[in-house]
């Protein structure tokens, strides 16, 4: 079984105007990982390079969000969503993407923007205990052939399992 590490990370949350973007990228093995820097360390000849590399050997995907949608959602919504958008694409690309690198058994873990996650068809958590929220999500793991990285998930669960209990205290 291949684990596959598929990285997430937006760009453009800082300025006031304009849209905000997304990348997801998986890596191959034989990817020539020296070249990987902040981009904003690199000279413009060697970003170039770089990205050059990363279209041609990676499966990736790209998310924009407009300047009137995150007017209307937010800009850290827009940022999750772009996220998703990338996500979405980048699976699209997958399969093919996978059979050129001969692989066939896989998981995916995923690692967005640090330690945040994009939204993948979440199962509906209210009046659960947190025993069977956590059963519950285990089962998508499996659904979507997903390993998680251990602290973003546990963050990502309970911070949905709060405003589960708030809601329901407001009902």
């Amino acid at each position: 079984m291949t684990i596959l590490e598929c990285g997430l990370d937006e760009a453009g949350r800082g300025p006031l105007a304009g849209p905000v973007t997304a990348g997801c990228v998986i890596l191959p093995e034989d990817f020539p990982f020296e070249i990987l820097n902040d981009s904003k360390k690199l000279s413009e000849k060697k970003r170039e390079e770089a990205e050059k590399i990363i279209l041609e050997k990676a499966c990736w995907g790209l998310g924009v969000v407009d300047h009137e949608t995150i007017d209307k959602m937010n800009i850290l919504k827009a940022s999750l969503y772009a996220m998703r958008l990338s996500f979405e694409m980048m699976k699209l690309k997958l399969p093919s993407w996978l059979s050129v690198n001969g692989i066939s058994e896989y998981k995916i873990s995923v690692i967005a923007d640090g330690n945040k996650m994009p939204e993948i068809d979440v199962p509906d958590l209210k009046g659960l205990t947190k025993k069977e929220a956590i059963k519950k999500l285990e089962d998508l793991d499996l659904k979507y052939n997903f390993i998680y990285n251990t602290k973003t998930r546990r963050y990502k669960f309970f911070f949905r399992y709060r405003k589960i209990q708030r809601a329901a205290k407001l009902l």
